[in-house]
């Protein structure tokens, strides 16, 4: 059988000794550190969010302000439009009034002249 002695005892303690005395080390050192990181990780990766999440709702307010200016342009337009066609439409019935004058006055002005033949 396993003969356990004196020398394994002591060997055994030791190693489990050593083997603390790194895990506490490790813990203090290493963990510590680690667990820092992380922390330090994650609330950058919050703050990132955070920003992300303004940024989108800047971009949605930029969104819905460009679209009231682009309907306000665009009836603009139309007003400018709709102006432009009835200046248009004046301005031809203008023309062809004066156009239908002068067409009659010419007539006239000709009916007076072959009369007198």
């Amino acid at each position: 059988m396993l003969d356990f002695n004196r020398e394994f005892w002591c060997t055994f303690g030791f190693t489990i000794l050593n083997i603390l005395i790194l895990f506490f080390a490790l813990k203090k050192i290493l963990f510590g550190r680690l667990t820092d990181f992380m922390e330090a990780r994650s609330n950058n990766i919050q703050e990132a969010l955070n920003n992300a999440e303004e940024t989108k709702k800047m971009i949605e307010e930029m969104k819905a302000e460009y679209d009231e200016k682009l309907k306000a342009a665009r009836f603009e337009g139309q007003q400018i439009t709709a102006e432009y066609k009835e200046m248009a439409l004046k301005e031809y019935n203008a023309i062809v009034n004066d156009a239908k004058k002068t067409a009659e006055r010419i007539i006239l002005e000709l009916k007076d002249k072959i009369k007198p033949f």
